[in-house]
């Protein structure tokens, strides 16, 4: 079995001096810290710059909201052309459904669709209240602006 070198032995003296020769780079950070020019090189100093974007949403989220408008009017537009047609044609009804209750069930679809319509546009708000509900106070004032 191979013991450890005791401390009067030759190896751990060299151990002791091999662990106090410190590399040059890091004896200058140990003594003072480096200026930030050395640690980033390109670093003009001090001055701030603040950052540029690398990715702007503003076009993405007024195509979203294009979408959402052409999309709505497409519902509102076949919503409109099924309460024409229903009217217009006095024999439209469904299957086994007296005319009276065909009309009763066309209400209630269109106030299950404005229903969705509504909770479609409410609903990203509920959940990014919700989730800004944890943040700081300064990203909030930050977003409400």
């Amino acid at each position: 079995m191979i013991s450890p070198p005791g401390e009067g032995s030759r190896e751990f003296q060299g151990m002791k001096s091999a662990a106090r020769q410190v590399p040059a780079a890091y004896r200058q950070m140990k003594d003072s810290p480096p200026a930030l020019t050395e640690l980033l090189p390109g670093v003009a100093g001090p001055a701030t710059v603040q950052p540029q974007p690398v990715y702007r949403p503003h076009e993405d989220v007024q195509r979203a909201r294009r979408r959402a408008v052409t999309r709505g009017a497409i519902d509102a537009a076949i919503l409109l052309a099924i309460d024409v047609f229903v009217f217009v044609w006095s024999n439209a009804r469904l299957p086994f459904v007296s005319r009276a209750n065909t009309l009763i069930v066309l209400a209630v679809i269109h106030v299950g669709v404005v229903c969705y319509w509504y909770a479609s546009r409410k609903m990203p708000i509920w959940k990014a209240r919700r989730i800004a509900a944890t943040w700081s106070s300064d990203e909030r004032a930050r977003f409400r602006k």
